[in-house]
């Protein structure tokens, strides 16, 4: 939420404040489906004889329109079938050009996509104009017709945007653009492909848009740190660039150590040995729930619903599951079971260590199964490292590591929520405190009591994630 009071404004972030700004990326990303621009693009000429014939008006505007259209299509069914020819999406959904570098058959046609759908852009513009001439005459005519009209604007609008992010060159040093191109799973338009372009950074964006038109920013959420510092919110959001920038970080007013307990068992096996570690969960799930209400936070889906199912039957029966009933419906069981003075097991994902108020004893010990690491899976994501690793940084460490470190805060979070909660959490990954870099992690966790079990041995090596 933003508020502007004299050129001063204030925004209250909500959520994962430190990973905001990447998400902000979404809003100035483009796509568009190929198959499915060709079916618009006729009815956006459809349109402009519409009005054309309607109100009178220049038949010039009827046929610069259909030579543009059909110019946009012949260069969609040119995309269209050298993409389909590359059967490049037997194995994944998705095709990202990796370091930003194009197939010359994309800039070609592509080229000639953009340049014609710009044209018809002009021509729309024209056509708006004259119609608005004629609306004092034609009145609700001329409503009806600028808003067909519109309905397309806003279509070509978009297919421009996606192809100028496509096509825009890279400048040396700075952040690049992600291009990538999708398997378009629509019943509505089988086998259609999506274009898709996104600048893997917002900050420049945010900088024109936001830092450099107000006169004052105040921003404040519960994660604008990570790992201790505010290095990854600054440079996420562009604000690392600006030397007045001033930095306040306000200590808890919860005092954890009395009320709070972090514990680390003796784990001898490594999360990246997946199905070990998953029996290892279940092997201590009945001793980790004995208090009444306990919220379990597992990695994935597919973990989450192999413990369950491993589940002794007396615990399985006062364990609600995620993606097994709405979200409101699970919070609202699970307080009139603890309610009512029984037990209650919480399992979830990482939505549930976001916007899940559960004091007192609603929740006395949350159990992370596994370090909550986000799989860079979509291209996108993949690009933002690519980028990064390209600058010879280390994109574990100044990516994925900052960001996990947000989410476990946040999952630990949910323990201590009001002055009368107590409780402990329990880590079920030895990686926190036998990898060096776990002692990043450890920096931004709140100050609870910390109990480290001896090893039984060293942890084997696994995957990061």
């Amino acid at each position: 939420m933003a508020k502007n009071y004299l050129g001063l404004r204030e925004l209250e972030l909500d959520g994962e404040a430190a990973l905001t700004a990447t998400l902000l990326v979404e809003h100035f990303s483009a796509r568009h489906a190929i198959r499915g621009a060709g079916e618009w693009v006729q009815g956006a000429t459809d349109a402009v004889r519409d009005a054309v014939l309607a109100l009178r008006l220049d038949d010039g505007l009827l046929r610069d329109a259909r030579d543009q259209a059909r110019c946009i299509d012949e260069a969609l069914g040119e995309l269209y079938r050298l993409i389909h020819a590359t059967r490049a999406f037997e194995e994944k959904k998705a095709r990202r050009f990796r370091t930003g570098e194009m197939p010359q058959w994309v800039l070609r046609h592509g080229g000639a996509l953009l340049a014609a759908a710009a044209d018809l852009q002009k021509t729309f513009a024209v056509l708006r104009e004259a119609v608005l001439q004629r609306a004092p005459a034609e009145g609700s005519l001329a409503t009806q017709v600028l808003s067909a009209l519109g309905f397309f604007a806003a279509k070509l609008d978009n297919l421009v945007e996606t192809w100028r992010l496509v096509l825009a060159e890279d400048v040396e040093g700075e952040a690049s653009v992600a291009r990538w191109i999708e398997l378009h799973d629509n019943t509505s338009s089988p086998s259609d492909y999506l274009v898709c372009a996104s600048p893997i950074s917002g900050s420049d964006k945010l900088r024109q848009l936001l830092w450099n038109r107000a006169s004052g920013v105040i921003l404040m959420c519960a994660t604008l740190t990570s790992c201790g510092t505010f290095d990854l919110f600054l440079q996420q959001s562009g604000l690392s660039t600006y030397a007045s920038v001033q930095i306040l970080r306000v200590e808890s007013p919860f005092d954890y150590r009395p009320s709070a307990r972090l514990v680390i068992p003796a784990m001898p096996t490594d999360p990246g040995e997946a199905r070990a570690h998953t029996d290892e969960v279940v092997e201590r799930m009945p001793g980790l729930v004995q208090t009444l209400g306990t919220l379990v936070l597992l990695a994935s889906g597919k973990q989450m619903r192999e413990v369950y199912a491993l589940l002794p039957e007396d615990l399985r029966r006062c364990t609600l599951m995620q993606d097994t009933m709405p979200k409101v419906e699970m919070l609202s069981r699970h307080r009139a079971a603890i309610d009512s003075g029984e037990r209650s097991v919480l399992f979830g994902l990482q939505s549930f260590a976001e916007g899940v108020d559960l004091p007192r004893e609603y929740c006395t010990h949350v159990v992370c199964a596994k370090l909550p690491f986000s799989v860079p899976d979509s291209p996108l994501e993949e690009a933002r490292r690519e980028w990064v690793e390209s600058q010879g940084r280390s994109p574990f460490i100044e990516i994925t590591v900052p960001e996990t470190a947000i989410r476990l805060k946040q999952q630990l979070g949910r323990l201590i929520r009001t002055d009368e909660d107590h409780g402990t959490a329990t880590i079920l990954d030895r990686r926190l405190v036998s990898k060096r870099w776990g002692r990043l992690l450890m920096r931004g966790l709140p100050d609870f009591e910390l109990a480290i079990e001896p090893a039984h041995r060293r942890a084997t090596s696994g995957s990061r994630g």
